[in-house]
C-alpha cells in the first residue's frame, strides 16, 4: 500500500519510480525539503523514494513505488569505481546488474538506449554494476572484485531494485555517478558515523573523528570533492530528463 496517500497518476512515457538510497543523492533531484520512506513527486509524472542504504530497504522502496502506480523502476545515485577508467563526473548506464552469487539482471535495453542518446558516449568498454551487501571501502577489495566479476562499478542497492522489477514484469534501468575511485579509500570511521540515509549521527561522529588517522583525512577531503562532482553530474542529467523539482 502507499503510505503517502493518493495513487500516482499514469503519464506517457510511463511513470518512473526512482529508488534513491541517500538524502544527499536525492538533492540532485529536488530543491528544498522532502520526506523519506514515501513517494515524492518530480517532473513528468515521475516519483522518487529515499530508501536508505542496503538491499532490503531498496527492495521495499521499489515495491512501494510500484504499489503507488509507477510503471517502471530506476536505481539512482552514487557508486564506487572498480576500474581506473571510471572517474567522478561521469554518468554511467549499466547494461547488467550482477550479484556476488553469480546472478545477473539485464536492464531494459530500449530504455537504456534512450538514456544513452541523452547522455552521449563515454570512454568505457564496460559500465556494468556489481551490488554487494557491504560498503567496499578499500582499494585491495576493489581490485579483488574487479578480478572476479565483469563489472566496472559497485553499489549496495541496484540488484534488489532490479529483482523487484523482474518479479513484477516492469522495465528497470540504473543511472549512476562514481563517488570514489578504484584506488581511493573510503574513511571507515566517517562511514560509521552515518545513518542508513547517509545523514551524520553526531554521537557517532565524535567517536569516529577520534579514530581517524592521516590517510582517513586525506580520503575525506578527496571524497568531498568527488561528492560535489558526482552530485553535479547527477543533477545536470536529471535536468536533461526533466526530473528536477524546484
Amino acid at each position: 500500500m502507499n503510505p503517502g496517500g493518493d495513487r500516482v497518476q499514469h503519464a506517457s512515457p510511463p511513470s518512473t519510480g526512482i529508488v534513491v538510497a541517500l538524502v544527499r543523492e536525492a538533492k540532485s533531484l529536488i530543491q528544498g525539503r522532502f520526506p523519506i520512506g514515501r513517494p515524492v513527486p518530480l517532473g513528468g509524472g515521475n516519483y522518487f523514494w529515499v530508501s536508505g542504504m542496503g538491499a532490503g530497504r531498496a527492495g521495499q522502496a521499489a515495491q512501494g513505488l510500484l504499489d503507488s502506480g509507477c510503471r517502471r523502476l530506476l536505481s539512482w545515485g552514487v557508486v564506487g569505481a572498480l576500474t581506473e577508467e571510471v572517474r567522478p563526473g561521469m554518468i554511467l548506464l549499466p547494461a547488467k546488474i550482477l550479484s556476488p552469487a553469480g546472478a545477473s539482471h539485464r536492464v531494459d535495453s530500449e530504455w537504456r538506449s534512450q538514456l544513452e542518446k541523452i547522455r552521449g558516449p563515454v570512454p568505457l568498454a564496460c559500465e556494468d554494476l556489481l551490488t554487494m551487501d557491504h560498503l567496499v571501502t578499500e582499494p585491495i577489495e576493489k581490485a579483488s572484485l574487479r578480478d572476479h566479476f565483469p563489472a566496472a562499478i559497485v553499489d549496495l542497492e541496484a540488484f534488489a531494485v532490479a529483482q523487484v522489477a523482474l518479479g513484477q514484469g516492469v522495465p528497470f534501468a540504473a543511472i549512476k555517478a562514481p563517488l570514489d575511485g578504484a584506488q581511493q579509500n573510503l574513511p571507515r570511521p566517517l562511514m560509521g558515523a552515518l545513518d542508513p540515509w547517509g545523514r551524520v549521527v553526531p554521537s557517532r561522529l565524535v567517536s569516529g573523528l577520534a579514530r581517524m588517522r592521516g590517510r582517513d583525512y586525506a580520503g575525506l577531503w578527496a571524497l568531498m570533492g568527488n561528492d560535489r562532482q558526482a552530485r553535479s553530474a547527477l543533477e545536470k542529467f536529471a535536468r536533461k530528463l526533466g526530473w528536477v523539482r524546484a
